[in-house]
């Protein structure tokens, strides 16, 4: 008795109709793999060059349409200015108090000019902080804070008066600090 390669790899006798069935399953498989190895895309190669092309052209297109827009955003943003700024750089409890009570009551004068004020703070001696109001990066108040909402109050009433005078006389400070009295001429 003969086994045939079905018969061992099945690793059992299969009747003779089962054996005709596995071999014609086996035989379209392998043909239908040869035919589609045996196949080559002519058209690809073409396809790729083409599709390549359109893809340089569209990124092109697309990159100079979004420098078209940062040039007109950045043409429409020129007219953009802040004017009136106040920024809190506070690290404790009473020190954002203190930024509420300020910015409470504050009013800003009607005078030319953009103004930024910082109110900031920073540890002192013990458990204290110190605060400081910057208009424009130049100091204008400074004071230790307590914790005591009465005098947080009181001192932010005090902060806000000394820096509304400030802006107020902010252009003529200017003109005294670049007065002609305050410059050399640079002979020693």
């Amino acid at each position: 008795m003969t086994v045939t390669a079905c018969q061992k790899y099945a690793g059992k006798n299969l009747p003779k109709r089962a054996e005709k069935d596995l071999l014609i399953y086996l035989l379209l498989i392998l043909f239908s793999c040869s035919l589609a190895l045996g196949q080559q895309d002519t058209t690809r190669i073409d396809s790729t060059n083409i599709q390549k092309r359109q893809t340089e052209t569209y990124l092109r297109n697309l990159l100079e349409e979004s420098i078209a827009k940062v040039h007109n955003t950045q043409e429409d943003f020129t007219d953009i200015e802040i004017s009136e700024l106040i920024i809190s750089s506070m690290i404790s409890k009473s020190g954002s108090d203190f930024f509420d009570y300020f910015t409470t009551g504050f009013s800003w004068p009607s005078v030319e000019g953009s103004y930024i004020i910082l109110v900031s703070e920073k540890p002192f001696r013990t458990s204290t902080t110190q605060i400081q109001i910057k208009v424009n990066d130049l100091e204008v108040f400074q004071n230790v804070l307590q914790p005591r909402a009465s005098y947080l109050e009181e001192l932010a009433s005090y902060a806000r008066t000394i820096t509304v005078k400030y802006i107020l006389n902010y252009q003529q400070i200017m003109r005294d600090l670049d007065g002609y009295d305050r410059s050399g001429s640079g002979i020693y």
